[in-house]
């Protein structure tokens, strides 16, 4: 299995802690590695493949996530407010500053900011599935089987 998180992954181990005090203004597409390793099989096996195929399940909200979170796991206290777009710069640079004087790895990166920050990312798989026949995962899958990972991979007492 995966041996690190990802940016997304640590969002998610953050939620689940309750560490994560507003969502993030960012509305990106989620991929599945087992989506992807799908249609990749899909694409090589398929003399019709052509071009690129998107192996996304289409794009998400934080807050539509959060709302899929507080569905598989009510439990939880996930955040219900967003943060506004317009802070995410100065938290940025607070976070570049402050990672440096606690000698920890940053949270919040200006680049991650200006390519996620407030904007809607528009994305479809409609190629893939009608040239290959190939469907993503629903989200809230992903998300059970994320969450669940996260659990096991960081949270547990056993790590085996």
């Amino acid at each position: 299995g995966f041996h690190r998180h990802t940016p997304s992954t640590e969002t998610f181990e953050r939620i689940l802690l309750e560490q994560l005090p507003m969502l993030p203004p960012f509305h990106t597409a989620y991929v599945d590695v087992r989506d992807v390793a799908d249609l990749h099989r899909l694409a090589f096996e398929s003399p019709d493949a052509t071009g690129r195929y998107i192996a996304a399940s289409g794009p998400a909200s934080m807050q539509q996530v959060a709302e899929i979170i507080r569905g598989i796991e009510p439990q939880i206290r996930v955040p219900r407010l967003s943060l506004p777009a317009w802070m995410m710069r100065s938290l940025a640079l607070l976070d570049s500053v402050t990672s440096r004087i606690r000698g920890r790895r940053r949270q919040i990166a200006e680049d991650i900011v200006e390519e996620f920050g407030g904007a809607e990312l528009e994305c479809s798989s409609d190629k893939a599935a009608r040239d290959l026949g190939w469907r993503p995962r629903p989200l809230e899958s992903t998300l059970v089987d994320t969450l669940a990972w996260i659990r096991n991979r960081f949270l547990s007492t056993d790590r085996s």
